[in-house]
This record gives structure tokens, C-alpha cells and sequence, in this order.
């Protein structure tokens, strides 16, 4: 199945955006991300933050959104 971002490029993306950060990036990123991928692959719910809360380094960072490819092309 596809992988969501990791907190790296989250974080990357959030730098990219000018350092936005808190609840008008989550805002933001959601909206400009849903209508690239689609809502249904966009989200901010505690489950899916903690399910994709940590890298490969097992440091545990909530990422403000989770995102899923809406296609692998």
C-alpha cells in the first residue's frame, strides 16, 4: 500500500511554507492537500497522527497532517 509522509518531510514541507506552523498550517496544508490527493487520503485524526508519529529513528514527533497518495502514477 502507499506510505503516508513521513514527520521529516512534513516538517520539510512546513519549512517550504515558510515556517507556518500550529493550527493555520494543519489548516492550510489540509485544504492545499486534499485538493491535490483528495480529502479521503488527507488526515488530522489523533489515530492516524500516532500511527505515522515516528521515523525510521523511532522518535516519536506528531506529524500536523497524514497523507496518502491518491495514486501511485
Amino acid at each position: 500500500p502507499p506510505k503516508a509522509m513521513t514527520v521529516r518531510q512534513t516538517q520539510r514541507m512546513r519549512a517550504e511554507a515558510g515556517g507556518i506552523g500550529g493550527a493555520d498550517f494543519t489548516a492550510d496544508a489540509q485544504q492545499a492537500l486534499a485538493a491535490i490527493v483528495g480529502p479521503d487520503h488527507v488526515s488530522t485524526t489523533d489515530a492516524d497522527r500516532q500511527a505515522y508519529g515516528q521515523d525510521a529513528l523511532k522518535e516519536p514527533v506528531l506529524p500536523d497532517v497524514v497523507v496518502w497518495p491518491g495514486s501511485v502514477e
